[in-house]
């Protein structure tokens, strides 16, 4: 059997990858135990998945204490600029469901 050092084991896996053969025809086509082949492989996609990451990382902004008011008749609503919108949707769907909110005069950020 034939030492391979970590480079050779990627070219070997690429090579893989590129044919159309099956684990064992490939290895019986290269003269590669199945096994150590096999090994060598879950060894290598692991890596590729360290390296790689399906996730962003995203910073919160830090509140530099702007606010944002939303105005309905005399009552006024004030919330950090960095409020989830999702979070005023829902609320606002919310009250106005129950008839308690009318639509907002106007919203402003200062």
């Amino acid at each position: 059997m034939t030492k391979r050092n970590t480079k050779e084991w990627q070219e070997i896996i690429q090579q893989h990858i590129a044919s159309v053969l099956s684990v064992m025809d490939f290895c019986e086509k290269h003269n590669i135990n199945k096994k150590h082949f096999s090994d060598r492989r879950r060894y290598w996609l692991k890596q590729q998945h360290k390296t790689v990451s399906p996730f962003i990382k995203v910073n919160k902004p830090h509140s530099n204490g702007t606010v944002m008011s939303l105005q309905m008749d005399n009552a006024k609503l004030s919330l950090p600029v960095h409020t989830e919108p999702d979070w005023l949707a829902h609320h606002s769907k919310r009250y106005q469901h129950e008839n308690v909110c009318r639509p907002f005069k106007y919203l402003s950020a200062y």
